[in-house]
């Protein structure tokens, strides 16, 4: 089960947006995020996988507590073994190549 409840300001073109997710996704359902051009699609994949920060509220896979604001939690990227494919390019640009694959790598494994 994913189980979000989120809220993140967001800086668009067209200026700033609220955004307030509250999601509960059951195990084997699949789910589509459709919407227009900068609705916030792509910062709730972030904030799943941890590369995102959320300003507030929580989100909880299968039990585990991958983000709560109130607590101070907030699990690592490379912990909460999430992936998905960027419609661009996804590396840190003050970053060297090795040093963007370097991040992904499990700290006992470098």
């Amino acid at each position: 089960m994913i189980d979000i409840e989120i809220r993140k300001k967001l800086h668009g073109a067209d200026g700033d947006i609220e955004m307030n997710v509250q999601l509960q996704v059951g195990q084997g359902q699949i789910v589509t995020l459709s919407g227009p051009s900068g609705a916030g699609k792509t910062s709730i994949l972030r904030m799943i996988s941890g590369l995102m920060k959320p300003d507030s509220g929580r989100i909880k896979i299968l039990g585990n507590i991958w983000f709560d604001h109130s607590s101070k939690i907030n699990i690592r990227p490379q912990q909460r073994q999430v992936g998905f494919v960027f419609q661009e390019y996804a590396l840190f640009p003050n970053m060297t190549v090795w040093q963007n694959l370097e991040f992904a790598l499990d700290k006992d494994a470098k």
